[in-house]
């Protein structure tokens, strides 16, 4: 298949699903409001992903291996077809599958660290390691603002690098994108899809970034949730490792819905950085 320099129309959309499918179309619509590609839901029946943006951390030959990895565990969509050259995926449609409306209940908080409790405990390994400071750092310079605390932030950035030095051995493949865009519900169990953040990071990474994502404040929320995920052997430790790192994923995000408004017009960003910004400034002065 020939290099795609720009996004393909629609019609070419149509060709490359009939070239890969050898199937007829019947309906082809446009899924809105994707921020780094173009989601086409095809006949019901299959999803095919476009990236249109360029994202300096993305490696596609790392999705692809992550796809690889994950297939045998059954928590997320079955991928046809991947084209790392091209940044091209197609997929089976999940019917059946919701994403959560106003606020997680407490079963979709049993079901999502079930999870993620699964995924974890794979002990599945891929290349690539997430690169979390890199990327604060590189969203931060994009993002031209000094309206965090700066004693605040280096304090939390530096505790956190020590303790992922210290438990590097601990690193495992972690989705790192928990956003609720990215959880579907079916039944009684939650599935993980958009997985191109995927990469070898700490489990606790993937939990604070679960409840900054999805702005779980509550103490005894977060704490339920956690006992779901740890069962017996939750304590206040393993708490407060999991709340450093939410501290610093709320940095991360702020820096990086900074970033996206500069290059954008969306004011979605605005409001993902304002509600960051609010949590961050909230905790900074406790």
């Amino acid at each position: 298949m020939a290099e795609m320099d720009t996004m393909p129309t629609k019609e070419e959309v149509k060709k490359l699903f009939i070239e890969l499918t050898n199937k007829r179309i019947h309906s082809i619509s446009l899924i809105p409001d994707g921020v780094d590609f173009d989601l086409y839901n095809v006949n019901d029946a299959y999803m095919l992903r476009f990236f249109k943006r360029e994202d300096p951390f993305y490696n596609p030959r790392n999705e692809r291996d992550v796809i690889r990895k994950i297939a045998p565990l059954s928590l997320s969509e079955v991928v046809l077809y991947f084209d790392e050259e091209n940044k091209i995926k197609l997929s089976r449609f999940i019917h059946g599958t919701h994403l959560y409306v106003d606020y997680l209940s407490i079963e979709q908080l049993r079901y999502a660290a079930k999870t993620l409790k699964k995924l974890h405990h794979a002990h599945l390994r891929v290349e690539e390691t997430f690169k979390s400071l890199d990327r604060l750092y590189q969203y931060k310079k994009e993002a031209k603002t000094n309206e965090i605390p700066n004693i605040y932030e280096r304090h939390v950035i530096r505790d956190v690098l020590n303790f992922l030095k210290k438990e590097e051995d601990k690193f495992t493949l972690c989705h790192n994108n928990l956003n609720r865009h990215n959880l579907l519900f079916k039944f009684d169990k939650m599935l993980l899809v958009s997985w191109q953040d995927a990469a070898m990071n700490h489990p606790y990474f993937d939990l604070a970034s679960f409840l900054s994502a999805n702005d779980i404040e509550d103490e005894e929320t977060i704490k339920k949730f956690l006992t779901f995920y740890f069962g017996s052997q939750f304590n206040s430790l393993k708490y407060r490792r999991i709340m450093l790192l939410y501290r610093f994923v709320d940095i991360l995000t702020f820096y990086w819905a900074k970033s996206m408004e500069k290059k954008s017009d969306d004011q979605k960003f605005n409001k993902i950085a304002d509600a960051k910004l609010k949590r961050i400034l909230l905790t900074a002065n406790k």
